[in-house]
């Protein structure tokens, strides 16, 4: 390969991989549950959340944050799956740019091919 057909199957290798990574993230993101000021105030008042240890509260935060909501909100994570998926197609991206750079051509083709076709 002379320096443009490398420079196009590194640029196609990732265009790939980022597409695939990106409907990946959207199909096994799992969203953040936040609960607004006002419900937080309704749930203290019908105690339904207990209130948090001592020393795990700052006398500088608001008082609705001395509640523990962790059962009832959470951070945004991924399904399992996410990451087994994901590092299959950076394996397959990094052995297409290995392929690519220092290695067979066809093979690099193969492996990009290979990176299109995985089911998300």
């Amino acid at each position: 390969m002379n320096h443009h057909q490398k420079q196009y199957a590194l640029e196609r290798a990732k265009e790939v991989y980022r597409i695939k990574w990106n409907e990946a993230d959207e199909k096994y993101k799992i969203p953040a549950v936040v609960i607004d000021g006002q419900k937080k105030l309704d749930l203290i008042y019908q105690g339904k959340v207990k209130l948090r240890p001592k020393h795990l509260v700052s006398p500088r935060e608001y008082l609705i944050e001395a509640y523990d909501f962790s059962k009832l909100e959470s951070k945004q994570s991924y399904a399992p799956k996410f990451k087994i998926i994901t590092e299959r197609l950076l394996k397959l991206y990094t052995d297409a740019k290995d392929q690519i750079m220092l290695g067979d051509c066809d093979e690099a083709i193969k492996l990009i091919k290979q990176l299109e076709a995985i089911e998300i």
